[in-house]
């Protein structure tokens, strides 16, 4: 191998599939724990559900103290509330915590990226973290295990930190303007 083509393979771009499978893998991941630890639907999930659901049909459940209440959440109830227009409740909480699940293992893979933990190491690292939501709560809050506005939250905000670190250390504006629209997104 003469030492222009090792020069060309070294500057090569990674290949999709070896910057997809820890994403899949910790998506597989989140996805499991959130499935097997907590039976649908979970705690939360029939209240926001329901909320998201009068949010886009006023008209449904229109005297129910709770649903009346304040929209604390309102993009997240937006989004979910047209779903719940032509789908079942109960499929309405899968495919939000499939979709959660992602985004949640799109955001530790960005930052598990910016800190130096990629491939098998963030999968671990993914691996210790499921663990130990499982084994306490925080507040007794939960960020695998259900379907909930906080959920994206959760990963938009570590993808806005992977996006921040890897900005500032290399000097990129264009992972800053990408931390700051993940972090608006998260707000939001």
């Amino acid at each position: 191998m003469t030492s222009e083509v090792l020069s060309q393979s070294i500057d090569r771009p990674q290949r999709r599939p070896a910057v997809l499978w820890p994403i899949l893998l910790v998506w597989l991941l989140f996805a499991g724990v959130s499935f097997l630890g907590v039976a649908v639907p979970g705690v939360n999930e029939p209240h926001y559900v329901c909320k998201a659901r009068s949010l886009v049909d006023p008209d449904w459940c229109d005297r129910d103290f709770f649903l009346r209440s304040a929209n604390v959440h309102w993009c997240f109830l937006l989004l979910t509330g047209w779903w719940t227009q032509w789908s079942s409740f109960g499929l309405t909480v899968i495919v939000g915590r499939v979709l959660s699940a992602l985004v949640l293992a799109l955001g530790w893979n960005r930052i598990c990226g910016a800190v130096g933990l990629q491939g098998w190491r963030g999968v671990a690292a993914a691996g210790l973290f499921a663990l130990l939501t499982q084994s306490g709560s925080f507040s007794g809050e939960w960020i695998l295990g259900g379907f909930e506005s906080k959920v994206p939250a959760w990963g938009l905000g570590w993808a806005a930190l992977g996006y921040w670190i890897d900005g500032v250390s290399q000097w990129r504006p264009r992972m800053l303007v990408m931390a700051g629209l993940c972090c608006g997104l998260s707000l939001a």
